[in-house]
């Protein structure tokens, strides 16, 4: 039996794999395969927290003789969600065998329909097919299921001696997986429960010895977390958060750049709302009418091993309403995107039982009609697998690496730009890191975590004004040394009204002065690959790259002076980018700039309805509602705003609004909330004194001023403030 098993799993990850390299994305993908990919390669540090497991695995695969380099790590992804496919294969085995106390043929078909079903289900299909993190952390998710329940029937047989080696190497994986990806401490009460909680473990878990080596064998699974200062002193290409010290790495596995996981108040509505998209999920992966096999599989557990049952039951619930509840996720479509793959723990409960569902049916199907069943089933996989094939194929996918790759192509040696946007600056990192390394260009990302960091090794630990004065320095100490810099949109560049800019390409020159040919800027062409082909499947993040396409397109056309083109590519990009929020929002951001104020409006209007949750979008309505001179509309949208998110700046905009109406102890209370919110807010400061004047209140408009020099000596509007009303101090 054992023989037979181990062969046929090779089927599991055989057909998996076949697949998965028909759909494989042949380079670099957008979101954060960049990233991802640039850290494996390079052994680097990625985004908190660091993942350090996928990059030394991942790295592993760099040695494949074929393929580009980010190929190689693509196809190392599609080989752990293999893996992943084979550890649910011999679960399902596993368990209808202890469960039947004999071997069937019908298990081994039971085992296939399941784990097969799993790998085209749409998440999983769709994260093994680019570098993601995501493959990996469902094999270790799987892996420890399957140990702990080998364990349990291992104690059951009588066995405790190979009992422990189960829970032992469980102890492993689960410091391992912890290691890889945070998602795995939200099971610790489910294991725990089994493991401890479990009569029939007593006759081992009573043990301090037992104990004793769970947790060094835990513990030695997470040393793999030293791998972040060994390779940060080496000051790999990509070194986020520099986390050499100890410090320094705690910061890094804890997150604590992210700060808090959502920002959302919990109510009932939106649990409801969210528990609603994710039976939208769950349609997604299968047919629906699949999930009668889980159900089956669930009800004959219930009668013949409810332990087992009451064990998957849970770690059900953890995976998906525990998610839900946890992530506490937008209704957008960014945020759908980006919460999906966490689900896919959830899938992989339900295959289980669903194979175990399938095999219990099987058993009461007798003669010929056994075996047509069991070849039926063993068609299922082909359902979900034509059902996702387009969605999921990546094969035809170069968006992100032609992106990167036209970017580059206008730096030249020695020129400077500073890059924003994980969609641009991932890809471009690996571009530059991995296959163009003797472009000679120097590029910066405002946080200093995936190129090179100019601003000092305090940069990320400066509260919030000083990190801004400090990226203000040290980027106009770049302009100082040079004619012009390049710049990406979303840099604090893009914000400086004081610079000439023109686009180049997917970029924009910055020039402080001077006159320069702007043609020689305009005529450089450039490829994107699949911009017109319908037949490669654009999910978020690829509909965001093809969209700010369109819209360089436009940007181009407004330089050459050629208004319809300039307005026919930004409804294009809109087209494409219908949900996409930031990219409405700087399509609003150029018609304000050049005081087409109509045309700001429609854009930034259509920003809020993507995503009205967000309170820049109702910030920036206000804005241009008060350019307009509409300051009724104006007040709402800053009351709008501040209802989902208190802010200093919403609060001083909106006091200067009800200064403008006459309201002038409205704008006083509202100012003095703006200062309270955020103390050290210059604008609000200032805005508070003016107020203090304009009412003869002198003596405390001084001490409000004073309070901004103090914060910043050399803040010019508070210094000729203080000017104008000394002759009523004295």
């Amino acid at each position: 039996m054992t023989y037979v098993k181990k062969y046929t799993s090779l089927i599991v990850f055989f057909v998996s794999l076949f697949v998965y390299l028909r759909t494989l994305c042949p380079t670099v993908y957008v979101g954060d395969s960049g990233e991802l990919t640039t850290a494996a390669l390079k052994l680097g540090i990625a985004h908190p927290p660091g993942y350090p497991v996928y990059c030394f695995l991942s790295n592993l695969f760099s040695i494949i003789p074929f393929g580009t380099p980010a190929f190689k790590i693509n196809f190392a992804t599609a080989v752990f969600s293999c893996c992943a496919a084979i550890v649910i294969y011999l679960l399902i085995v596993e368990c209808l065998c202890f469960l039947t106390k004999s071997f069937q043929i019908g298990h081994i078909f039971a085992g296939l329909s399941g784990a097969l079903c799993f790998s085209f289900s749409k998440e999983l299909w769709s994260q093994s097919c680019a570098s993601e993190v995501y493959s990996l952390n469902i094999l270790f998710f799987v892996s420890t299921i399957y140990l702990l329940i080998k364990g349990y029937i291992e104690v059951l047989s009588k066995n405790p001696i190979r009992a422990k080696k189960y829970l032992y190497i469980f102890g492993l994986v689960y410091g391992v997986s912890l290691a890889h990806h945070h998602t795995m401490i939200l099971f610790i009460p489910v294991y725990l429960g089994f493991i401890f909680l479990n009569s029939k473990f007593r006759p081992i878990n009573r043990r301090l010895n037992f104990y004793i080596k769970l947790v060094a064998f835990l513990m030695l699974g997470l040393c793999f977390y030293t791998y972040l200062p060994i390779r940060s002193i080496a000051n790999p290409a990509i070194d986020w958060g520099n986390p050499e010290n100890i410090s320094k790495m705690i910061n890094h596995i804890v997150r604590r750049q992210y700060g808090d996981l959502t920002g959302n108040i919990r109510t009932f509505e939106l649990f409801f709302l969210q528990c609603w998209v994710y039976i939208k999920f769950l349609s997604y992966q299968w047919l629906l009418v699949f999930l009668i096999f889980p159900i089956l599989g669930s009800i004959f557990l219930l009668k013949t091993e409810k332990t087992i049952l009451k064990f998957l039951i849970m770690l059900y619930l953890f995976s998906s309403l525990g998610f839900i509840f946890l992530l506490n996720f937008n209704l957008d479509n960014f945020s759908l995107d980006q919460v999906s793959p966490f689900l896919i723990p959830s899938y992989a409960i339900i295959n289980i039982l669903f194979g175990i569902g399938i095999g219990i049916l099987a058993l009461k199907i007798r003669g010929v009609k056994n075996y047509v069943y069991l070849f039926s089933v063993l068609f299922l996989p082909a359902i979900p697998g034509f059902a996702n094939y387009f969605e999921c194929d990546k094969s035809r996918n170069f968006i992100a690496y032609d992106y990167a790759n036209t970017t580059l192509s206008f730096l030249q040696k020695g020129d400077v730009a500073f890059v924003e946007g994980d969609n641009m600056l991932f890809p471009l990192s690996y571009v530059y890191n991995c296959e163009n390394e003797k472009n000679g260009a120097k590029i910066y990302d405002e946080t200093g975590n995936v190129f090179l960091n100019p601003y000092g090794s305090d940069y990320a630990d400066l509260p919030g004004f000083l990190h801004d004065k400090r990226k203000d320095e040290v980027q106009v100490k770049f302009f100082k040394e040079r004619e012009y810099i390049y710049f990406t949109l979303g840099t604090n560049f893009a914000n400086k009204r004081e610079l000439k800019t023109y686009p180049a390409g997917l970029l924009f020159k910055a020039f402080l002065s001077g006159d320069f040919a702007v043609q020689n800027l305009l005529q450089k062409t450039y490829l994107i690959r699949g911009i017109g082909d319908k037949n490669i499947y654009r999910d978020y993040m690829s509909r965001d790259l093809f969209a700010y396409y369109f819209y360089f397109m436009a940007e181009t056309y407004f330089a050459r002076q050629d208004l319809p083109e300039t307005y026919e590519y930004f409804e294009k990009s809109s087209e494409i980018g219908f949900d996409n929020e930031p990219l409405h929002t700087n399509i609003g951001n150029f018609f304000e700039r050049r005081n087409m104020l109509d045309d700001a409006v429609k854009y930034y209007q259509k920003a809020s309805q993507i995503a009205s949750h967000l309170a820049s979008v109702h910030n920036n309505l206000g804005y241009i509602y008060d350019k307009k001179q509409d300051y009724d509309k104006a007040i709402a949208e800053y009351e709008t705003a501040i209802k989902i998110y208190e802010s200093a700046d919403s609060y001083n905009s909106l006091a200067v609004l009800y200064g403008k109406k006459g309201l002038m102890e409205l704008a006083l209370r509202t100012c003095e909330k703006a200062v309270k919110v955020d103390p050290v807010n210059l604008k609000a400061l200032n805005n508070l004194g003016v107020i203090y004047a304009n009412t003869r209140n002198y003596k405390m408009a001084a001490i409000v001023w004073q309070k901004a020099l103090s914060i910043e000596p050399n803040y010019t509007s508070a210094q000729l403030n203080l000017q104008k009303i000394l002759p009523a101090l004295q």
